[in-house]
């Protein structure tokens, strides 16, 4: 079983990274921040509430403070991401405590598939925050801040149309899945088959791979 650590933040956090091998959280962890993450290149793992996602370029994924997650290579050899963490007092030097809770009312722990068009201009915007990060001045705080308003105001948007076309990751997977899913993971070692799976819901072979590979992000097997 994996340890659990916490890692509290009191500032902004902006971080690009390219991995050019595998590599694996040590611990499954968890912050006092919402986390927004962005994947590049490459396929990265994401194990969020027992459910595991595979993140290909262009998936973004938001985590609400104190969700315990962990990320880690499997069939990938390299990756690369962008990641902010945001304590949510340090958006007070821009907007009171009420506009902060409405801003952030929107946002809910979830992976969203985005079109080329929208990881492209998601990118835009951590590579704009991660530039203010790296400045210095006075102003460099209401900068970055500024910026990462921005950013959320879209990914409010994306998560909008998302829900109106039934697309997110953790509102659109329907509960037989989830079933099946945490079947699978007190099971694993067992002699699973994607007819058994199929069947423990009551699904035809295809329904039951559309509806997994949808809500995943991997094959049956894959999972497996």
């Amino acid at each position: 079983m994996l340890h659990t650590a916490f890692e509290p933040y009191e500032e902004f956090l902006v971080e690009y990274i390219r991995k050019p091998e595998k590599s694996d959280m040590k611990v499954q962890h968890y912050h006092d921040t919402y986390e927004i993450y962005l994947q590049i290149s490459g396929d990265r793992t994401l194990i969020l509430n027992d459910v595991r996602y595979t993140l290909r370029p262009g998936d973004l994924y938001i985590l609400k403070p104190f969700e315990i997650h962990y990320t880690e290579s499997r069939e990938s050899d390299s990756y690369e991401r962008y990641i902010i963490n945001l304590p949510v007092p340090v958006l007070h030097s821009l907007l009171t405590e009420g506009e902060t809770r409405l801003l952030l009312h929107k946002l809910d722990s979830c992976v969203l598939h985005l079109s080329d068009e929208q990881a492209a201009v998601v990118l835009e915007h951590f590579k704009k925050a991660d530039a203010c990060h790296n400045r210095s001045g006075f102003l460099a705080e209401k900068l970055l801040c500024s910026v990462i308003l921005q950013l959320l105001v879209l990914l409010g948007e994306l998560l909008e149309d998302a829900g109106a076309q039934d697309t997110l990751d953790g509102k659109s997977i329907q509960p037989e899945i989830v079933s099946v899913i945490h079947y699978i993971n007190t099971h694993y070692q067992e002699n699973i088959t994607l007819d058994a799976a199929a069947g423990l819901v009551h699904m035809s072979r295809y329904h039951f791979c559309r509806l997994f590979g949808s809500a995943t992000g991997a094959t049956f097997l894959e999972y497996l």
